[in-house]
């Protein structure tokens, strides 16, 4: 991972030939001047002196190594490997670039496994709170990266994506998106545009930004036997499926013994006590049963 956001020349250069993912919020809300000045060369963008960023560059492998330890159920064994060579910096990020638009790249901060499928994941280290009345922060997050996100699995071809945030020094779940075509076919009409104005030199104008679909996330996952086999919880979840599965025919039997107790018992009896059992009707006629010995 690269620990600071300064380019070299080359990678200005590179940059130039593309239209990157972390680029594209710019162009989606309307932010147009400044990108098309980047992108024609006569502007070059510093961020070496934006705190921000720079401590983004550190939290971001922070971020990776916690999310490997803490949630290993997101890699199988090669995203797993490929994530600790990142950090053990063996290699670098992979780029995609967009095999039907080839003027669209993505360099997702690493790729991840969702539901037995591969899918983008990257880290954002923002602050805590939110900004809209009854926004909560995940929804803010989306909010900001949603567009980031799905360039990357325009880029890379897969339908999920994942972005794993921590809010001021808190840790929160990763947040799970799914592929919104709606939201790739403006992606790729207004990068469309924009591009034309790169390459004919045209001055644009900026625009009113996009009003994103809605579009719903899930944190609920699939998890296996063997990802299970991962997780802190695996012994106690082995004890107790041992122990449903044993008993779930007694209480089968038992819903079908309290059935045909109630067929059983008279209409006007309130309580009875004998055998061992106390059974109770009360006033709407629910029947509670109670063991008296043992």
């Amino acid at each position: 991972m690269k620990m600071f956001n300064n380019f070299t020349p080359e990678e200005t250069e590179e940059r130039r030939k593309y239209i990157n993912a972390s680029e594209v919020y710019d162009i989606m809300v309307g932010d147009w001047f400044n990108l098309w000045e980047e992108k024609i060369g006569d502007r070059t963008r510093d961020l070496s002196d934006i705190f921000q960023v720079q401590l983004g560059t550190y939290t971001e492998t922070f971020n990776l190594y916690w999310t490997l330890r803490t949630h290993p159920e997101f890699f199988d064994d090669d995203t797993k490997e490929w994530a600790e060579g990142l950090l053990r910096q063996e290699h670098s990020q992979a780029s995609y670039i967009c095999k039907e638009h080839d003027f669209l790249r993505a360099t997702p901060d690493c790729i991840c496994v969702v539901d037995g499928r591969k899918a983008v994941m990257d880290f954002k280290h923002t602050y805590s709170g939110s900004y809209k009345t009854g926004e909560t922060e995940e929804e803010r997050v989306i909010e900001r990266y949603q567009w980031q996100i799905h360039q990357q699995m325009l880029c890379t071809g897969y339908d999920r994506g994942v972005i794993v945030p921590i809010y001021g020094n808190k840790y929160e779940p990763p947040i799970i998106l799914h592929r919104n075509e709606e939201m790739i076919n403006l992606i790729i009409e207004k990068c469309k545009k924009f591009w034309e104005h790169v390459t004919l030199r045209v001055e644009p104008e900026d625009l009113v930004p996009i009003e994103a679909p809605k579009i719903t996330h899930n944190n609920m996952r699939v998890i296996n036997e063997i990802e299970l086999k991962a997780m802190n919880i695996h012994k106690d979840f082995v004890d107790l499926a041992n122990t449903y599965t044993k008993y779930i025919g007694a209480d089968k039997k038992i819903k079908e013994v309290k059935s045909s107790f109630k067929e059983l018992i008279p209409d006007d009896v309130k309580e009875i006590t004998a055998y061992g059992l106390l059974i109770k009707r009360n006033r709407k006629g629910a029947v509670s049963f109670y063991v008296t010995e043992t």
